[in-house]
């Protein structure tokens, strides 16, 4: 796959363009959040935040499992199909998933006075109905430029796109008439749509020419055809009902169950490690670099690769996560009332125990997003939905525990078991339809094994040194370093598929051998 638009080559200009994409629009965004903070008054960046959740919520809600269907046709169908058929393949696609959003943000505008009482927040009702203008215009825009653009491999102009919004945003609000007065939410929010017009009509522009210059690529496979519909139908209707399902027992609920149960200062400590935890899975490589990775996966198995091919792949994927959570679990298990304090304040010093766990669930996390691509890529999806049926007992046995033990931890430790317990079930799901995977099981004990280690030495270092911040956080990373490189978690399929990519990588992080 070398002179494929997935092969070696453009994975590596995808990444490098995406990452540069990212960290400029992250720069910016964050410039935003902190003029937008100073401009807005409490009350009324109350109104704005929550405005923003409903457009997320209604965003997640107005995909449909679409997004899956879209990411496991269309690098097949450039693959295989020519230009013209993945363009009309593509635009099917996009104007099916752009009536729902066009169709939830109808609903979202219509909602806004009874969604606002609901809310306890009668004087948000405008704000709300901005909201549903927000989720067309966003909606779209995030179609164009995140999806459609990602899923082509065109993450250059995809990130163009974004760092339009994030930089128009910014411009605005630098340029605004009320510049160092207060300004309201309704303000705010107009702002954000025309920041978001300004990103769809580039992206659009954007995408337009990228589907012009796709047009006459002759196809490999002229009578390529893609899954039937009802097979397509399915892995929609099983993605979409997968991400119900686990909206049943996500963080969510769970917070709801803790400040019934413990009351607000035991929300407050999980509400901050959650935040935490959830800002480290967002750059987490499974999740950064999804929209990269996954359609290259994808693409890789449809050019006739077989699934234990695949898993490697995924496993690997897997492990760079894994790895890139290594030195903050040491950190957090050695020093954990330490790095609490540093990051949060001595208020939460005796909270690290909870973050210990929500950052194995980011682990965990990772481990579903693999193992969803796998189940989606060979059209298992229902596996997913199976797995997480068994989990709906969940939230009342996390309500059970709390009731009995009046503690956060041992129902913090319930939730990340859960997410093992799906992990397991769709491995053996896919086992039993006859996709055996090689799932390295031995490079995750070692990794296991490894923390222990490296989390005991800095315990023990502490009876003898006493440890300053910096000095824990250099301590750390030399011990990770030191037993990553001594786990040696890859296997030896795992090292040859990163030699292919980087000899000197594969040097550094070494790799098992395999037995003679």
């Amino acid at each position: 796959m070398s002179g494929s638009p997935y092969g070696g080559k453009a994975l590596k200009s995808g990444m490098a363009a995406f990452l540069a994409g990212r960290g400029a629009s992250a720069l910016l965004t964050f410039t935003a959040f902190a003029l937008a903070a100073r401009l807005l008054p409490l009350a009324e960046y109350g109104h704005y935040a929550a405005a923003l959740a409903l457009m997320e919520l209604a965003l997640a809600l107005s995909s449909g499992g679409l997004e899956w269907v879209s990411a496991r046709v269309l690098p097949e169908a450039r693959m295989q199909a020519g230009g013209r058929a993945t363009v009309r393949l593509l635009l099917q696609i996009a104007g099916l998933q752009g009536a729902l959003v066009l169709a939830t943000a109808t609903v979202v505008s219509l909602a806004a006075p009874l969604l606002a009482s609901l809310l306890g927040m009668p004087e948000a009702r405008h704000a709300f109905m901005l909201a549903g203008v927000l989720v067309a215009v966003e909606g779209i825009g995030r179609l164009s430029r995140d999806q459609m653009l990602g899923l082509l491999m065109e993450q250059r102009f995809g990130q163009i796109a974004q760092v339009v919004r994030a930089g128009t945003l910014v411009l605005q609000l630098w340029l605004s008439p009320g510049s160092g007065t207060a300004m309201d939410a309704n303000a705010m929010l107009w702002l954000e749509i025309t920041a978001g017009i300004c990103a769809l009509m580039v992206g659009t522009a954007l995408l337009a020419l990228c589907l012009w210059r796709l047009r006459p690529v002759p196809a490999v496979q002229p009578g390529w055809q893609p899954p039937p519909r009802r097979v397509l139908a399915r892995l929609a209707w099983h993605n979409f009902a997968n991400y119900l399902l686990s909206l049943l027992y996500g963080p969510q609920i769970i917070t709801m169950l803790v400040a019934r149960v413990l009351g607000a200062e035991a929300v407050a400590v999980y509400g901050f490690a959650r935040a935490f935890a959830d800002q480290v899975r967002r750059y987490l490589p499974t999740d950064l670099l999804q929209s990269v990775v996954r359609p290259a996966l994808i693409a890789y198995y449809a050019s006739g690769r077989s699934f234990s091919e695949l898993s490697v792949r995924l496993g690997l994927w897997l492990k760079s996560s894994l790895m890139a959570l290594f030195p903050l679990l040491v950190l957090f298990t050695a020093f954990g009332e330490q790095g609490m304090a540093v990051i949060g304040g001595a208020r939460y010093a005796q909270a690290w125990p909870v973050v210990v766990l929500l950052l194995c669930g980011a682990a965990t996390m990772a481990c579903r997003r693999v193992l969803e691509l796998g189940c989606n890529t060979v059209l298992q999806s229902d596996i997913c939905v199976r797995a997480t049926v068994a989990l709906l007992a969940t939230p009342p046995l996390i309500a059970l525990v709390l009731y009995a033990t009046e503690r956060l931890l041992p129902a913090v430790a319930l939730a990340v078991a859960a997410e093992c317990i799906f992990c397991w079930r769709v491995i053996q799901g896919l086992k039993q339809r006859g996709y055996m995977g090689h799932w390295d099981v031995q490079g995750g004990v070692r990794l296991l094994l490894a923390w222990g280690a490296a989390s005991a030495l800095l315990l023990a270092a502490q009876r003898a040194v006493e440890f300053t911040a910096p000095m824990a956080i250099v301590a750390v990373a030399l011990v990770s370093a030191g037993a990553l490189r001594a786990a040696v978690p890859l296997s030896a399929d795992e090292g040859r598929l990163i030699a292919g990519w980087n000899g000197r990588l594969a040097r550094l992080v070494g790799s098992r051998r395999v037995a003679a």
